[in-house]
């Protein structure tokens, strides 16, 4: 009866690591992918240094460049490059919108009193 049940055991314990386990793939790739993907990966490591040495000559500091530069994909890379000097730099209208808003709520709250002079 203890064999059968230590029986039972280690083949619930060889399934549940066998299910664990990964499958692994393997296929061959051809020149030409190969190349292409090594391509693909230069592109993108120029593109996040010239996106940092933008950010830098705008004055942010190297260690913020670095981890926004990182958090992004590639074609949110090319199109900050593309186009850094049209973006807008950001922050200020939102800043401004968020402290009106809290200003109007505490107007209609009554704790302040700031848009009845106007």
């Amino acid at each position: 009866m203890k064999a059968m049940r230590l029986g039972v055991w280690l083949k619930v314990l060889v399934l549940v690591v066998t299910g664990w386990a990964g499958t692994a793939q393997a296929a061959v790739i051809g020149t030409a992918e190969h190349l292409q993907a090594a391509q693909q990966r230069t592109d993108v490591a120029q593109l996040r240094e010239s996106v940092e040495q933008q950010l830098l000559r705008l004055g942010v500091t190297n260690d913020d460049a670095l981890a926004r530069v990182a958090a992004l994909s590639r074609e949110e890379l090319q199109l900050l490059a593309d186009k850094i000097d049209e973006l807008p730099a950001g922050g200020i209208v939102g800043t401004i919108g968020v402290v009106f808003i809290v200003l109007l709520l505490l107007e209609l709250v009554g704790i302040t009193d700031i848009f009845t002079a106007i």
